[in-house]
């Protein structure tokens, strides 16, 4: 952070360095949470507040942000999708790194640079999640097969004992 940019109407972060965070994902009728919140900071729709809260606030208007470098590194992600058929999983995802936010505009506001930070974080975690369904769906189909497997020569042992049975063998 440049602290004598907090006084101007662009504050300046050199870079925000997040390691290990935990993060949850979840897809319900078609909507990922990161959906649901990236649609109503960009609609603009705040929380209701009480009147009191509204009368002491100070609102400053036309304060911007430029954030050179955001880094995210080693995140794991428990997730719910459809994709995991349902079933919560942690996965890792992949490190990212954005640079310049809001330094072509020469400043964003805070909410669109936090839509652009998230709006990446999504588009890596959906990719991780594609990945960790397409490790489910092989090993169902894995244990499925198996267990098709064990049915058919379950079966045809016991098919064979009846016959031996009726057919008068041991």
């Amino acid at each position: 952070l440049e602290p004598a940019s907090i006084f101007s109407k662009v504050i300046r972060i050199e870079s925000i360095l997040i390691q290990h965070p935990q993060i949850a994902y979840e897809v319900i009728d078609g909507q990922s949470n990161f959906d649901k919140l990236i649609a109503g900071l960009s609609s603009g729709k705040a929380p209701a507040k009480t009147n009191e809260v509204a009368k002491t606030e100070k609102k400053e208007e036309g304060k911007k942000v430029i954030i050179k470098r955001f880094e995210l590194n080693s995140a794991r992600v428990a997730c719910k999708t459809p994709v995991t058929l349902g079933t919560m999983i942690t996965i890792p995802i992949p490190s990212f790194r954005l640079r310049d936010i809001g330094t072509a505009e020469g400043g964003v506001s805070f909410v669109t640079a936090f839509v652009d930070i998230t709006s990446s974080l999504s588009r890596s975690i959906v990719s991780g999640v594609a990945g960790a369904g397409a490790s489910v769906g092989n090993a169902v189909g894995s244990g499925a097969s198996a267990a098709g497997k064990a049915i058919g020569d379950g079966a045809s042992s016991a098919i064979k004992a009846i016959g031996n049975i009726f057919g008068g063998k041991d």
